[in-house]
């Protein structure tokens, strides 16, 4: 996810980040040093999950200029350029969508951003944020998130962003949005599946099945390097990673990570964490990394 977040953003010219990481956090730094050595990486440990604007809140020492925030499981593919013109003190990426409630939504009075609205319990055609803000007013957005943690405004035990950019508008901070093309939530098992089908679509190299060393693999698909597959099928919409082992299975609809091992399964609507051992079981789960199932 965090890649194809970062390929964009690249291409909108944004060379310095702070990445605020948490479980495994060692593990992202690592690999995110490798591929992309070009780029300032700074990685901040957010040790106890206190929500977005706990962890916004750790960058502070590292901003000292407006700057862009977008969540790490909310990817995004257009242009970037309307929320990077820092017009007013902040702008929101937003998308009209028909049911708001698992998000934060914009609600205007003759369309003056006036509220900002966590997961309203209301369903209807809605202006909802997807996790992309432009702030130019970083220092006031600070004094906000602190203001809010200092009187433990909390929503379901967190701290959230949403609530210190109503904050922000309460004291006169100007806003305005810009609309977001393409945007893939990845909050949850289900949407981050589904994302992975329209990314394999969008990327889509070939129409029909081919045919390959006794394997038939159904497009769209994504195989990594150093793949090795035998008596098997794979797709349509699987993404496979880099030294996965795939022997006499079906794997669709799923994500299977780096250094897996499937054999002798049937794998469907799943996600294989890095180094899984899958063997002999058919499964529709999500499996940690290097977790085994089967014998």
């Amino acid at each position: 996810m965090i890649v194809h977040i970062i390929d964009e953003l690249v291409k909108s010219g944004i060379r310095d980040y702070v990445i605020i990481v948490g479980f495994l956090g060692n593990v992202l730094e690592d690999y995110l040093k490798a591929k992309y050595p070009k780029l300032t990486l700074k990685f901040v440990y957010q040790k106890k999950m206190g929500g977005t604007a706990q962890a916004v809140y750790l960058a502070e020492p590292y901003i000292k200029n407006p700057c862009l925030i977008i969540y790490g499981d909310t990817m995004i593919k257009g242009d970037l350029t309307p929320g990077l013109a820092f017009g007013s003190d902040m702008v929101l990426g937003t998308k009209f969508i028909d049911d708001p409630r698992p998000f934060g939504t914009v609600e205007r009075e003759n369309e003056r951003i006036a509220r900002l609205v966590e997961k309203p319990n209301y369903i209807k055609r809605s202006e909802v944020l997807v996790g992309i803000y432009t702030v130019k007013n970083y220092k006031l957005m600070f004094q906000c998130i602190k203001e809010l943690m200092d009187n433990k405004i909390r929503f379901k035990n967190e701290f959230y962003l949403t609530h210190a950019l109503q904050i922000m508008l309460e004291k006169g901070a100007s806003a305005e949005t810009f609309q977001i093309e393409d945007w893939y939530d990845c909050g949850n098992f289900n949407t981050l599946l589904e994302t992975n089908r329209k990314i394999l679509e969008s990327k889509r190299r070939f129409k029909v099945p081919v045919f390959k060393d006794g394997c038939i693999i159904i497009p769209p698909v994504s195989i990594g390097s150093d793949v090795k597959m035998s008596s098997s099928i794979v797709g349509p919409y699987a993404s496979i990673g880099d030294n996965v082992s795939i022997e006499n299975s079906i794997v669709s609809d799923s994500i299977v990570s780096d250094g897996c091992k499937v054999a002798n399964s049937v794998v469907e609507k799943s996600a294989l964490g890095r180094e899984a051992l899958l063997l002999g079981k058919p499964v529709k789960a999500f499996l940690g990394d290097k977790s085994q199932l089967g014998e």
